[in-house]
């Protein structure tokens, strides 16, 4: 879905590195911000009635969430953040330490 937050709308700034933006975001998964949800439906129940928004929530989980088995057969690729806080991926050698 989409990320409604300031920092990625009228507070976007291009030196915000990756590092922030992800900050952001985990910090919105563990605490949600329901005034400027995307999904009106779901703030509401969030702010009102919240075991039917768990009951839900669990619900479009099982139905759209990837199964364990079918997440681990696609090869992911490692990503780091370099010194510039540009998003690059690992590769295999670098990610071992070099003795």
């Amino acid at each position: 879905g989409d990320v409604c937050v300031n920092t990625l709308k009228q507070d976007w700034s291009p030196t915000h590195g990756i590092r922030h933006i992800l900050m952001v975001i985990r910090c919105l998964l563990i605490e949600p911000f329901p005034e400027s949800a995307l999904n009106e439906e779901a703030s509401r129940l969030l702010m009102e009635d919240f075991e039917e928004y768990a009951r839900r929530a669990k619900l479009m989980t099982s139905i759209h969430a990837a199964s364990a088995s079918s997440a681990s057969k696609k090869k992911a690729t490692p990503l780091s953040v370099d010194v510039a806080n540009h998003l690059v991926a690992s590769s295999p050698k670098s990610s071992k330490k070099e003795k």
